[in-house]
């Protein structure tokens, strides 16, 4: 996937989890997973100077055929922090 916090500047950060919509057709503005050499990378899709490219807060991806769209992301889960217990010690503090 794309660099941890490649998209902060939308509240996407490492760790964070996307739904993507495959029948969704690529738009501008839209958050999209593209595959480039077998890597899926995330960013806004943008039309500059009448080129395609995928931004992210560190760089631009011209889309070409080897870079294709493969879906829109619609959903972004955002997992808060555990706190300094952990998972399976907070469940037991709880209870």
């Amino acid at each position: 996937m794309s660099p941890p916090d490649a998209l902060a500047s939308l509240g996407i950060h490492a760790g964070d989890e996307i739904l993507v919509d495959r029948s969704l057709t690529p738009l501008p503005g839209r958050v999209l997973v593209v595959v480039d050499d077998d890597e899926h990378r995330l960013g806004t899709f943008e039309v500059r100077d009448g080129a395609a490219v995928l931004v992210t807060d560190l760089e631009e991806i011209p889309l070409t055929t080897e870079g294709e769209p493969w879906g829109v992301a619609t959903v972004l889960i955002h997992h808060l922090p555990l706190g300094q217990l952990g998972e399976s010690t907070a469940r037991r503090a709880a209870g």
